[in-house]
Parts: C-alpha cells; structure tokens; sequence
C-alpha cells in the first residue's frame, strides 16, 4: 500500500470550460458517475478502517500476549515480536493517513507524501523479510525434532536471530531510504494527486531508467525471492510432516501415551503453513499486480493494492496467535 484514494486526494477539480446547450447530457452524466464513484471510495475508506482496526487489535494482542507469557524469550517468540512491530507500523501509517485526508486534506504535501511512502514501505518490507525468517527457522526446527537429532540449529542462538532481524530491518531501510528521493520534480501547484502519485514507481523525465532498476530491483529482492523462499521451506516442512506423521502413528500403536510436545509443535506448524499460504497468496496477487497491469488506467489501484498488503498484515496474528495457543484467556491473565 503505497499512495492512497487517488480521487478523494484530488482536493482541488480543473473548472469544466463553459458549456454548450448540446453538453448538457453528458455534463449530467460526468456527474452521475462522479457522485457514483465518490460513493464507492466513502465505503472502501470505511472498509480500510475497518481492517485496520482488526489488524491493530490482532497484532496488539499478540504482542502483548509474547510479553506477557515468555519472560526469557526464544528465537521464534522473536521473529514474532518483529512482525507484529512491523504489521503495526504499517497499519497505524494507514490509520494516520486516513484521519490527515478526512480532518485535513491541505495538510497533506510533499514531505508528507515521501515520509508516508518511506514508513510504508519499510513496513512492507521488514513484514515480508520476517515471515520468510519465520517460515525457514520452523523448518529447522521441525526437522530437527522430528528426527530425534538435538542439535541445535543456528537460529536457536538468540545472538544470531538478533542479528538477522537486524539484517532485515537494515535491508527494508534500503528500500525505503529511496522512496525520499525519487519523483524530486513533483509539481505541487494543482492536486495532492501530484504529490502523492498513484504508482510508487513513478517514472520521472529526469532518470526514467534509474526509477525502473530500482523498481524491478525491488520486486525482485522483496517480492520475489521471499515468495521462493516461503513457497520452498512450505513445500519442504509438509513433505517433513507427512513422512513423520506415519512414523508417529507407528510409535503411538506400540505406545499409547501421545507426546504433548509433538501434538503442539505439529498444531503450531500448521498454522504457520496457513499463515505462509495466505502470504503466497496475498504477495503473489501484488506481483501480478504491479507487472501486468498500469496502475493509471487500473480503476482503484490504490484500493486494490491496500487490501493486497493489508489482508495478510490483519490476519496473520491470529492464526499464529491460535496455532501457537497465545491468545487463550489463561495466558492473558494469568
């Protein structure tokens, strides 16, 4: 989610030429359909807001509950204290925008423009690096335990999973950092529609090439390979569950007594497998999105390119709050 509601931005309109009587019906049709998609944009703005909320609750919860049950933290508990740090960012930026646009449209200009995009995608980024850190740790994991092998892998290392998280924050700064610098000769004496442009990727007449290296670049380090990355260690941690999945129902024919451990790792990695499916899905649409379709021709954009990023950010805590049993009334308070 990069710029937003293109046309409830527009806080100023060209004034129409002056009117011929033959104009009259298609003066009155132009409105129809302004009045029309005005309305659109008034329920999708209420819609955003509405994911927003459920994103900031669920993610606000599931931070709360980490801190609150885990007083020595581990490498997983980590990985999710820093998406959830990253899902909320991304979020309250919307939250903030949409307050700024509905209370005060004029206070929106440049620097608020690029400091929006820089936090956004920041956000987006550290998201998408940390749930590939999620999904390889948890195949490590599995594997490890399943097999009987306790070797620690090097993720356990709280050292070491510091680090990588540190690695990710540091690669989403370089990402962002650009956003403050491209599209410099952005006219400001019409619209805010030309402060803040509908395509993130924007190609100036100054640098046009630069603006598309970076712009593939990006889709490629952040959008891609993550994809690859969750999309192979998914494939690999169901192989893992199928072929161990047998191997317990052997164990428990000669000994009855289930172990706890592994029923609650095996409900733990499958919410995680969910939570990677409706990340593939979700990262998937966007690079679909940005490839094959020109966001100035593509009616809603914007809308459509929120509720892409948006819905994983929302609904992520709570299948891996449910899976990983932390968002249970006892844990909460006791």
């Amino acid at each position: 989610m990069l710029c937003f509601l293109r046309h409830l931005c527009c806080g100023k309109h060209t004034p129409p030429p002056p009117s011929h009587p033959h104009t009259h019906t298609h003066t009155h049709r132009h409105d129809t359909q302004v009045m029309v998609m005005e309305q659109i944009q008034v329920n999708l703005l209420s819609l955003r807001l509405f994911i927003s909320i459920i994103g900031v609750v669920g993610n606000t919860l599931l931070l709360v509950s980490i801190l609150h049950t885990h007083t020595h933290l581990k490498s997983f508990e980590l990985f999710l204290l820093a998406l959830c740090s990253a899902n909320l960012q991304q979020l309250v930026m919307v939250d903030v925008y949409d307050v700024l646009l509905l209370c005060s449209p004029s206070c929106i200009g440049v620097c608020s423009c690029r400091a929006l995009r820089f936090l956004t995608v920041f956000g987006e980024v550290c998201s998408v690096l940390f749930t590939a850190l999620i999904s390889i740790y948890r195949h490590q994991k599995l594997h490890d335990v399943f097999s009987h092998v306790n070797v620690p892998v090097l993720l356990d290392s709280l050292r070491w999973a510091v680090c990588m998280c540190v690695l990710c924050v540091c690669v989403a700064l370089a990402f962002g950092l650009p956003t403050l610098l491209v599209n410099t000769h952005w006219s400001v004496s019409n619209s805010s529609l030309e402060r803040c442009p509908v395509d993130f990727f924007q190609c100036p007449s100054s640098s046009p090439c630069l603006t598309h290296i970076y712009k593939y670049v990006f889709l490629l380090v952040c959008v891609v390979l993550p994809l690859l990355v969750v999309t192979v260690t998914s494939v690999l941690m169901v192989r893992v569950l199928l072929a161990q999945q047998r191997a317990v129902r052997v164990r428990e024919a000669e000994e009855p007594h289930p172990h706890h451990h592994h029923s609650s790792l095996l409900r733990s990695t499958l919410a995680i497998l969910a939570a990677m499916l409706l990340f593939l899905l979700d990262w998937s649409v966007y690079l679909l999105l940005h490839l094959a379709f020109d966001p100035y021709s593509f009616p809603l954009w914007a809308e459509v390119e929120f509720f892409i990023t948006t819905i994983y950010t929302a609904l992520s805590p709570y299948v891996y709050g449910i899976g990983n049993d932390l968002f249970s009334i006892k844990r909460l308070y006791c």
